[in-house]
């Protein structure tokens, strides 16, 4: 698995952003409808997602969570990687798709253009 994390820092970077404190950048043109990453994290159910917002905000941590469906979320705050610090952009370079495996929801960031 740490091969595969490598391979995947090789094509994107996390660097100091205009739009938040950091943002992930791509180190290459990627095809559209290429993977660049899954967005990974601790699954868990949305109850206990409200409860950790309040407590992160309470503690002055920032938040990085990923609502997969009605009932989960992928909170990456801790446990998450670098997928985490994709930012929102009006103009996207890219789009989360969820994607099925067995039965857990997982989130492909997925390339929209070049």
């Amino acid at each position: 698995m740490v091969g595969a994390r490598q391979a995947r820092l090789d094509r994107v970077s996390v660097r100091p952003s205009r739009i938040h404190k950091r943002g992930l950048f791509a180190l290459r043109a990627f095809r559209p409808d290429e993977l660049i990453c899954e967005y990974t994290g601790e699954l868990i159910r949305n109850i206990i997602c409200d409860l950790r917002e309040v407590r992160y905000q309470a503690a002055g941590v920032d938040c990085y969570m990923f609502r997969v469906d009605n009932d989960w979320v992928i909170d990456a705050t801790y446990a998450g990687n670098f997928a985490r610090f994709i930012n929102h952009s009006c103009q996207p370079n890219c789009d989360a798709k969820i994607v099925t495996i067995g039965d857990r929801g997982h989130i492909a960031i997925i390339a929209k253009r070049r």
